[in-house]
């Protein structure tokens, strides 16, 4: 069946829905979540089936699997040695497999994955859902190193649901590219506000995914254009961007005090020149030079001075500070 079909049918069930009783944004997402999915399968379980892939993995290199304490619904599979998700957008993978491949099929992507030391965070849910499967991979190149893997793999072939028709999809899979935001978190938002406005209105009747497209088009030029959606902004703030910012504290602190020396340095600098150049311009009875044309000149001497012997010492003890943070930035932001 053509995705906006099924897109159509998935919002026009939730207006069916709306118009018998209230619902709120985790019955949306229940729904999403098993969009496609038998409901034969949505009562199974998988969770039985974790002590078994630690067990298998225990060994292997280049990948730990392992059940969190305080997450106790997942199956964490992962291989990211001295690297943080935190400054990419990572590609979301979503991989739906019936109950009776599921075992089998994790063993073989995963093993191929730990061979290939492909970098990722990666878990399995304990229930069968269109992303019982999900992988975080690093780099666009290992998403399609998998994709290519998953195409030629019998086992995960056989065993594919299908993938969320409102997700981006290729071969059965489904991506996204969310980092520390849910794709079915706000997408089960985003819809759950689109009904209750046709509600409020009067015109559940008139829900279809022509008009939700429509509807989406005009938030995000309410909000991101025009930025009129306040309530949305500070939200988003308070439950995606702080928690991420305050996960990066260590190293913005890092870098903050990095600046401040290196500022402090430069503002000491300039004023022990500017006031030596007042003192001289006085004396041989001349203009002042001024400040940016002393800027012009100590980016020349950063880059001259210290291959002079006489010089380099009190010149490497301003530019090393200001290298050091240069390249804190861009191990920061790039690496």
């Amino acid at each position: 069946m053509n995705r906006l079909k099924l897109c159509d049918d998935f919002l026009k069930s939730v207006g069916s829905i709306a118009e018998e009783k209230d619902i709120n944004e985790d019955n949306i997402y229940h729904m999403l979540i098993n969009l496609g999915v038998p409901l034969e399968y949505q009562r199974i379980e998988t969770s039985q089936l974790f002590p078994s892939w630690v067990l298998q993995f225990k060994d292997v290199e280049n990948i730990e699997v392992f059940v969190d304490e305080n997450c106790k619904y997942f199956c964490q599979f992962v291989n990211c040695p001295n690297r943080t998700f935190g400054s990419v957008d990572p590609v979301k993978m979503y991989i739906p497999l019936k109950p009776e491949y599921l075992y089998q099929g994790a063993n073989e992507l995963f093993t191929f994955m730990a061979h290939e030391n492909i970098i990722h965070q990666s878990k399995i849910g304990s229930h069968i859902r269109f992303d019982d499967i999900v992988i975080r991979v690093y780099s666009i190149s290992d998403a399609e190193k998998i994709q290519n893997f998953i195409d030629n793999n019998k086992t995960i072939q056989d065993g594919l649901l299908q993938s969320s028709p409102f997700a981006v999809s290729r071969n059965g899979i489904a991506y996204a590219m969310d980092d520390k935001m849910s794709f079915n978190f706000y997408l089960s938002k985003f819809i759950y506000n689109y009904i209750e406005q046709k509600k409020k209105s009067n015109l559940l009747s008139s829900v279809s995914i022509d008009d939700f497209k429509g509807y989406l088009n005009d938030f995000y030029v309410n909000t991101f254009i025009e930025g009129n959606n306040h309530d949305f902004l500070n939200s988003l703030i308070e439950t995606e961007i702080r928690p991420f910012l305050h996960e990066l504290a260590p190293a913005g602190s890092m870098m903050l005090y990095a600046f401040l020396y290196c500022a402090v340095i430069l503002a000491a600098g300039l004023l022990v020149w500017q006031g030596q150049e007042m003192l001289r311009a006085r004396i041989e009875m001349r203009p002042g030079r001024s400040v940016i044309r002393r800027l012009r000149q100590i980016c020349v001497m950063l880059l001259k001075q210290p291959a002079v012997p006489e010089h380099a010492q009190k010149t490497l003890f301003v530019a090393a500070p200001l290298f050091a943070f240069v390249f804190s930035l861009f191990f920061f932001f790039f690496l």
